[in-house]
């Protein structure tokens, strides 16, 4: 056992395997823990919403507890650190939209959203397909990114359209940070370049320094399959800067 711990929290429609191991590259320096919101993955509970099991995690964390949540997960995890971080240490958010300075929601297109949700409901199969596409599109490595997602997530191994639809609502809510940490300190923002859903452009304009943020290069959406190693480099700089 270590004296530290780490948390991931994946994102919209992809459980705990969308982190192609970057949990690994920690064993030597953290006790290691990867969840599945309500719903996903290995995750059957349905007496609790993702925000309510986000904010579990967060009030039961050990001391020494860094949290890493991508995406739809970095949105729940920004909530509850806001209101449960007395045990956290560090807060990683990777391709997480931000609602920084004026409380709307600047960074998600939230057309599109609306759009995902009734595809979603006429035909769910290839509305997820194209998602998958999508987040991945714009990266160097699309194509072999692509061919693996379809093959780890197939179908019947994805939540109900029922899960994923509340999950979509909650991503329409702008999230905005408090004062009650040193954004510089705590908190690091890590955005890929060629996010399809996230423009990295934008993120920095909207954020313009108040919190930490890095970029990866060349990558879409999904930074796990051929950025992990610099993810955890970024991460391991910055969790020991204390």
């Amino acid at each position: 056992m270590h004296d530290s711990n780490i948390i991931f929290l994946h994102g919209w429609l992809f459980d705990k395997r969308i982190w192609q191991g970057l949990d690994k590259l920690f064993y030597n320096k953290f006790n290691t823990y990867m969840h599945d919101f309500p719903g996903y993955g290995g995750n059957l509970r349905s007496d609790i919403n993702s925000q309510e099991y986000c904010d579990n995690i967060f009030k039961n964390a050990k001391k020494n507890t860094t949290i890493v949540g991508y995406s739809y997960g970095g949105l729940l995890a920004l909530n509850s650190f806001q209101s449960y971080q007395s045990n956290i240490d560090k807060l990683i958010l990777i391709n997480c939209n931000l609602d920084i300075k004026n409380q709307s929601n600047d960074t998600f297109n939230l057309n599109s959203i609306r759009d995902l949700q009734m595809s979603l409901v006429s035909d769910k199969n290839k509305s997820l397909k194209r998602f998958m596409y999508e987040c991945v599109k714009n990266s160097k490595h699309y194509k072999t990114e692509y061919s693996r997602l379809i093959q780890v997530f197939f179908n019947n191994s994805l939540p109900d359209t029922s899960v994923l639809l509340q999950n979509l609502y909650d991503l329409q809510v702008p999230v905005a940070i408090n004062y009650g940490f040193d954004r510089q300190k705590d908190i690091l923002l890590i955005n890929t370049e060629e996010d399809s859903f996230v423009s990295c452009k934008k993120v920095n304009t909207i954020n313009n320094g108040l919190i930490k943020d890095e970029r990866i290069p060349d990558l879409g959406h999904i930074p796990f399959m051929f950025g992990n190693n610099e993810i955890y480099t970024l991460i391991d700089k910055f969790i020991g800067a204390r």
